[in-house]
């Protein structure tokens, strides 16, 4: 019944974009709980922190896919796969880079919109993984880049910390997992985490997928000119 009702919420809002051509976001992903079950959200935390957690195999080496994490050039939007975040107004990843390397750096990411926020590094281990928390100031995101309720570091979903960790299996290849903790600051339960589950994994999908392009674009570039 639930996803139903999502489903239908979504169907309907495309519709509504058809028609209109509108190009601003869906208005509330956080209203959705509320009419769902209004009595619930009395009896819960206000506040949760949770981790968030996905993989992707890379068919190239762990030095590769290292290579592609810190600094990422301008990306094109074909790089970037389709994903529902976009369908509900969420800008696409620009480039980021780093002002130096190590612990203390700062990573800087730049998204459409304006959207623009640093993650400060705390554990670099070349080849292994790259932790970071995040440093976002909300004031400096425009008020329009954004709906509230997914907008980073506001009143409904604060990522807090993240990072990128690599690993090989037995076929050479390198596993890319990327894991971002999130405080959720609403009351509205099992929904609001199940929205702010599928909104960060698919955070991870989109970037975990634009690593694995384009290290392995890499890997192939290195053997054709060798």
């Amino acid at each position: 019944m639930f996803f139903a009702s999502i489903g239908g919420l979504l169907a309907g809002f495309v519709r509504k974009r058809e028609i209109k051509k509108a190009n601003s976001s869906l208005l509330s992903i956080a209203l959705l709980p509320i009419l769902l079950s209004p009595i619930e959200v009395n009896f819960l935390n206000l506040s949760k922190t949770y981790e968030v957690t996905n993989s992707i195999t890379i068919n190239a080496p762990i030095n590769a896919v290292w290579q592609q994490l810190a600094n990422v050039s301008d990306i094109k939007p074909q790089e970037v796969p389709f994903s529902l975040t976009q369908l509900i107004g969420v800008p696409k990843p620009l480039k980021a880079s780093m002002n130096a390397s190590g612990i203390g750096a700062v990573r800087t990411s730049i998204w459409q919109k304006g959207v623009v926020f640093k993650e400060v590094i705390t554990d670099w281990q070349p080849n292994k993984q790259m932790l970071y928390r995040f440093d976002i100031d909300p004031d400096a995101i425009p008020d329009d880049a954004l709906d509230k309720h997914v907008k980073l570091g506001g009143e409904y979903f604060s990522p807090l910390y993240g990072g990128y960790e690599l690993t090989e299996d037995k076929g050479g290849n390198t596993i890319l997992t990327l894991k971002t903790t999130v405080q959720d600051n609403t009351n509205f339960g099992v929904y609001s985490r199940i929205w702010g589950e599928v909104i960060f994994q698919d955070f991870h999908h989109s970037l975990l997928t634009l690593m694995k392009n384009r290290a392995e674009k890499s890997l192939i570039a290195v053997i054709s000119h060798n």
